[in-house]
C-alpha cells in the first residue's frame, strides 16, 4: 500500500492510496462579492482607505464626474455637473426644502441643497461651499449654516460599501470639524454609525457642543478637533454597506445659529483575514482510478472562490503550468471541491 500526499499552501498530509499521486488545491481568495453599482465611497481589499476632502480630486463616487470642487451646487445621483455631490453616497434630513435620500435629487436654484459659494459668515439656512481661510475656492469646506426650521435638528450621512473581499471588521474614521461662535446660541455635531441605516450607534467621544457665549474668533477648527475614532467588532460582509452620521441639534441659548464646516473626512477599513483550513473528515477516494473521481473536503471562513487543483506527474513534480479541473464549491460553511481527472 503506498501513500499519496495533498500539499495545501505547502503542508502534506499522508493518506494511504493504492498508488502514488500528489494532489495540490489552491484555493484562489478571489471574491464573490461584486460591484454594487456606481456611487458611495467604494472600499476595497487593495484600496481600503478612502478621502474626502470636497477639492478638485474629490472621489467621482461621493462628487461629480469628472471631479470638481464642491461649489455648492446640490445633490444628484452620479451628477456630471460641476460642484455637486452624488446622492448614492449622501443623504441628509431636517431641511425645509425637504429630505435627501440616498440616490435622490435636490439640485433646484436657490434652495437650502443649492447655496453655492461663501468666502464669509452667513444668516440664510443651507449647505455652503466655503471658500475663505482656511479653505480654497479648489480645496472647499463643506459648510453649514443651521435656521429655526434648518437642520436644527438635522443628519447628514455617509454611505459606504464593501466592494472587497471578505469581511471588515474595523474602520478608522478621522475629521475636521470647523465652527463659526459668531451667535449667542450653542448647538451640537454628534457622530454616530450604523451597518443597517435604521440603528445607529453613537460615538460620545467625537460630540461637539459650540459655545452660548459668541466670539469674533471667525470660522476655527472646533475644540477637540482632529476627530477620530477606531471602530471594531464589526461583520461588513462583501457587498454590504456602512454608515456614518453627522447629527445636529439646539443645546441651549437663543437666537440665530453658530454655523458648522466638514472637511478632511479620511476612511480606513481593516478586512478579516481571510483563513482557509481543510475539515477533518476524511477525505474521498483520491486516484481513485476506476471512478477517476478527485472529493476533497474543506471548511472555509472568508470569501474562496474559482478553487483548481494542480496534479504532479509520477515522480510528485509540478510543472510550470496548472491544470485546471473544473472544480466546483458546493455547501457551506463546509464545502466540498468534486471534479474529474482528465
Amino acid at each position: 500500500m503506498r501513500k499519496f500526499y495533498v500539499e495545501y499552501f505547502g503542508v502534506s498530509i499522508n493518506y494511504k492510496s493504492k498508488q502514488l499521486c500528489r494532489i495540490w488545491l489552491l484555493l484562489l481568495v478571489l471574491g464573490l462579492g461584486g460591484v454594487k453599482g456606481w456611487g458611495q465611497v467604494s472600499i476595497t481589499n487593495g484600496t481600503p482607505s478612502a478621502f474626502i476632502d470636497f477639492s478638485i480630486s474629490m472621489p467621482t463616487t461621493v462628487g461629480s464626474n469628472p471631479s470638481t470642487a464642491y461649489s455648492g451646487a446640490g445633490f444628484e445621483p452620479n451628477p456630471t455637473t460641476a460642484g455637486r455631490l452624488n446622492s448614492n453616497a449622501w443623504a441628509v434630513t431636517g431641511w425645509s426644502d425637504g429630505a435627501l435620500a440616498f440616490g435622490g435629487t435636490q439640485n433646484t436654484a436657490a434652495i437650502d441643497y443649492t447655496r453655492g459659494t461663501i468666502a464669509s459668515n452667513v444668516t440664510t439656512g443651507g449647505f455652503f461651499a466655503y471658500t475663505g481661510t482656511p479653505a480654497t475656492g479648489t480645496n472647499p469646506i463643506f459648510y453649514i449654516q443651521p435656521g429655526g426650521s434648518d437642520f436644527a435638528p438635522g443628519t447628514l450621512t455617509l454611505k459606504i460599501v464593501n466592494n472587497g473581499t471578505g469581511t471588515i471588521s474595523d474602520f478608522a474614521i478621522s475629521y475636521k470639524l470647523y465652527v463659526r461662535n459668531d451667535q449667542a446660541r450653542s448647538s451640537n455635531s454628534n457622530f454616530s454609525y450604523s451597518s443597517d441605516n435604521t440603528t445607529y450607534s453613537p460615538v460620545g467621544a467625537l460630540d461637539y457642543t459650540s459655545p452660548a457665549a459668541l466670539d469674533v474668533l471667525g470660522i476655527v477648527q472646533a475644540t477637540g478637533g482632529p476627530f477620530s475614532t477606531n471602530i471594531t467588532g464589526l461583520n461588513i460582509a462583501a457587498g454590504d454597506s456602512f454608515y456614518i452620521r453627522w447629527s445636529s441639534a439646539d443645546v441651549g441659548g437663543s437666537g440665530s445659529r453658530d454655523e458648522f464646516g466638514l472637511d478632511d473626512i479620511s476612511l480606513a477599513a481593516t478586512y478579516n483575514p481571510n483563513t482557509i483550513s481543510i475539515s477533518a473528515a476524511p477525505f474521498g477516494p483520491l486516484c481513485n482510478t476506476s471512478a477517476n473521481n478527485v472529493s476533497l473536503n474543506y471548511t472555509v471562513t472568508g470569501t474562496v472562490t474559482s478553487p483548481f487543483i494542480q496534479l504532479s506527474n509520477a515522480t510528485g513534480s509540478f510543472g510550470s503550468g496548472t491544470t485546471n479541473l473544473g472544480g466546483t464549491v458546493t455547501g457551506g460553511p463546509n464545502f466540498t471541491i468534486n471534479a474529474t481527472i482528465p
